[in-house]
């Protein structure tokens, strides 16, 4: 298989990134899609969220040209999102119905694995906590106790010299996520992972865990586990375990990726382990990026999951990003564009950066997002905001981030007495005028307040439209706001700022 061919993102089509779901394992399911679906979109791919707990897939149907499956654990891996999206004939990723389905059963998995001649661990099967005793018998006091149809070490219980009551408590743990369970030998030593790309076997991951307790949280919340890429193997056995490797790949008939574990002892045997994964257990070890300008650096980011990581790697590290930020900068950039622009293109999208105090999110977003909505429907502007009170509103136009920017200043506002305010007159009446003095706040002003000397009628003096100088006087019982022309002349005459 060629894996240098590249392909247009473009013609990939509207990709659903399936994840969550149903299974035990949503939460990392959410976490790796998550990541996943980032990557995809920053390599120019038009893909979306789907969870199969929020979204019917039946409606996926002409709305999608593919997708990726990452799903953990029942529904996911099993085969049935995989017959849904035959059904529906969506192309996805990773293995089949009939693989998939096969995989995620560990006991019919390692049945077709011994009779391939793969090396598998001794195993039992038991549907109940009563053959504790007879899983003794056969397989002495040192085994591994997992429910046949989880993954991800979901209800996995490793014993050494169990006692008939631990081990028929571990079936009862185990019982209560598969009526099938699956009894392995355990086997002490080496614990190793193997990508398979292509039906290829990729170089050999050691994994390090404390004690050798690689369990669901060390597995994926913890810090603990280091992952040594490639294994310090020799020549002999990296390649025994690696042809093992893609012959149960290719056993159980998957296609595309998938990861296979196992275990070496000492004396250098080794047997794969009832566990075959795609795309939903592959994490980045390591992220590195630095941005910046020749005067420095700007922006670090290092995401890291293995081990060995010191100081002098570190500065090569970054010694080397200065050097391939120079060239960029030399021998690209500064070819090309050698000072920023006094403004970008008409079509090229705005961004306006705005900060609210966090207890004025809500007014902004409104019940059910019912405000929020209509600054968008009505500007046409993309409004994001963080918890912290950052609000960040971009649109292709900028009049309509502006526009945006000034309804949210409006809902946030909150006016000080005292305060001089330059303000339009929205509304006249017998009684006096109301004046809008900033976007969405309107007060009135009373009769008796609207010059120094006296008013018969309003429209002697004002008309709807007129700009006019107001004082903000207070907020009355009813909530409402009550200025005074009056009062900000006088203020002015004597000097008082206007906001």
């Amino acid at each position: 298989m060629d894996f240098a061919a590249t392909i247009d993102p473009k013609s990939l089509g509207r990709i659903a990134v399936l994840m969550g779901g149903f299974s035990s394992e949503r939460k990392v399911s959410l976490s790796s899609g998550s990541g996943v679906l980032k990557a995809l979109q920053e390599a120019g791919c038009d893909a979306h969220k789907v969870d199969p707990a929020e979204t019917d897939l039946m409606t996926l149907r002409g709305q999608y040209d593919r997708a990726v499956i990452s799903l953990h654990g029942r529904f996911g891996e099993d085969g049935c999102v995989q017959g849904v999206l035959e059904y529906l004939q969506i192309p996805y990723t990773g293995a089949g119905v009939r693989a998939s389905a096969l995989t995620m059963d560990k006991d019919t998995t390692r049945r077709v694995w011994a009779q391939s001649g793969i090396p598998v661990a001794k195993g039992f099967v038991a549907t109940s906590a009563d053959q504790a005793q007879e899983i003794l018998d056969t397989l002495g006091g040192d085994i591994v106790v997992k429910p046949s149809g989880e993954g991800s070490s979901v209800g996995v219980f490793k014993l050494k010299g169990a006692t008939v009551d631990e081990v028929r408590q571990a079936l009862t743990e185990a019982l209560r996520f598969d009526a099938k369970v699956l009894v392995e030998e355990r086997w002490f030593g080496r614990e190793l992972t193997i990508a398979v790309l292509g039906g290829k076997a990729l170089p050999i991951i050691e994994i390090k865990a404390p004690e050798g307790n690689y369990d669901y949280q060390n597995k994926y919340f913890g810090d603990v586990v280091k992952y040594e890429c490639p294994a310090q193997l020799d020549a002999d056995v990296t390649n025994k375990v690696l042809s093992a490797c893609e012959a149960a790949f290719a056993a159980i008939g998957a296609r595309g990726w998938g990861r296979i574990d196992a275990m070496m002892r000492d004396d250098g045997s080794f047997m794969t382990m009832v566990d075959i994964q795609g795309i939903e257990d592959f994490f980045g070890d390591m992220d590195f990026k630095v941005a910046g300008t020749k005067k420095g650096i700007t922006a670090i980011q290092m995401d890291i999951k293995v081990d060995g990581l010191t100081g002098p790697i570190i500065k090569e590290a970054i010694e080397k990003t200065r050097k391939a930020r120079y060239y960029i900068l030399d021998k690209v950039m500064l070819k090309a564009i050698d000072k920023p622009r006094e403004d970008v293109k008409d079509w090229a999208p705005k961004v306006i950066t705005y900060k609210i105090h966090p207890d004025k999110i809500r007014e902004v977003i409104g019940t059910g997002g019912k405000v929020i909505q209509k600054i968008v429907a009505d500007t046409g502007a993309k409004i994001d905001i963080e918890d912290d009170g950052s609000v960040f509103i971009s649109a292709t136009e900028k009049s309509a981030a502006d526009k945006a920017l000034d309804i949210i200043k409006g809902i946030v506002f909150e006016p000080e007495v005292g305060a001089i305010y330059r303000g339009r007159v929205v509304k006249l009446m017998q009684f006096g005028a109301f004046v809008e003095f900033a976007p969405g706040k309107e007060g009135l002003v009373h009769i008796s307040k609207l010059d120094t000397k006296r008013v018969e009628k309003v429209e002697d003096l004002l008309s709807e439209g007129d700009e006019i100088y107001v004082k903000f006087m207070e907020i009355d019982d009813k909530g409402r706001y009550n200025l005074s022309r009056k009062d900000a002349l006088l203020d002015m005459q004597n000097g008082a700022a206007v906001n």
